[in-house]
């Protein structure tokens, strides 16, 4: 299964029937909507999945790609932190220290996370795996990154993108991917299947009445261990170097630390 078929099967879930699963609550929906007036519920609600659906693709591996032996992938948010929080309060809540940016050097600071917790089920939607990440959001001039970091279920993980960097042996993907919503009933062109023959554009498929919507995914991810790191934006300012910078510079520290 490459990347494009690992991504789509993972993001085919986009669907209001799936919400549940996802954990986007109405709460979380208006707090979304503080935040980007003008936006629809649902364009909210497929985003936030979109967004969830690629950090737990790191996380589940296997499962998420949809796997012989995989029912379901869920997530959800247990413990918000304001400010960020002490290497103490990341082992007393999930059992590790992750790394801990207070700001970035190009300016993009700390402005909230949680600990979030994610299961998988077997195709008898019996609950085979549990673990716990963190997912930290830095901001800087109206723009977000969010920085999601957990431990594997999965030996079998692969990173999307290619080699962009190297730290302390750690190997650092980046990886630019076009998600495309169309409506029910829309023909793809040539173009269309060759993007997605290449892996260039994920589709999916929403109500007759929607219109096309694109989102632009950018990532760099990279691995120490059974640990993983992924830097995120969805239609966000950074280009390749910049986001590459910013996980050097968390890299780094991890390495610093002697993890």
């Amino acid at each position: 299964m490459n990347r494009a078929e690992r991504l789509h099967a993972a993001v085919g879930c986009i669907d209001e029937r799936y919400l549940a699963l996802a954990d986007i609550t109405d709460k979380e929906i208006m707090n979304m909507k503080t935040e980007t007036k003008g936006i629809s519920r649902k364009k909210l609600a497929r985003t936030a999945i979109l967004a969830a659906v690629i950090a737990v693709l790191l996380t589940v591996g296997a499962y998420a790609a949809g796997s012989g032996s995989a029912g379901m992938w869920t997530s959800h948010d247990t413990r918000s932190y304001k400010r960020l929080p002490t290497a103490a309060q990341c082992v007393e809540d999930a059992g590790y220290i992750p790394v801990l940016v207070d700001s970035f050097k190009n300016g993009y600071a700390y402005a909230g996370g949680n600990v979030r917790v994610h299961r998988a089920y077997d195709a008898d939607i019996t609950l085979t795996e549990q673990t716990r990440g963190f997912s930290f959001k830095y901001e800087k001039d109206g723009d977000s990154v969010s920085f999601d970091q957990s431990v594997s279920f999965s030996d079998k993980v692969i990173m999307d993108g290619e080699p962009a960097a190297t730290v302390g042996g750690m190997e650092i993907y980046y990886s630019r991917m076009l998600y495309k919503l169309v409506p029910d009933g829309y023909k793809l062109t040539e173009q269309d299947v060759a993007d997605r023959e290449s892996g260039k554009v994920v589709f999916s498929y929403g109500d007759k009445d929607d219109a096309v919507e694109e989102t632009v995914v950018t990532s760099a991810q990279w691995r120490k261990g059974d640990r993983f790191f992924i830097l995120q934006q969805l239609n966000g300012a950074l280009d390749e170097a910049g986001l590459v910078d910013m996980a050097r510079e968390a890299a780094m520290q991890l390495t610093a630390s002697g993890e």
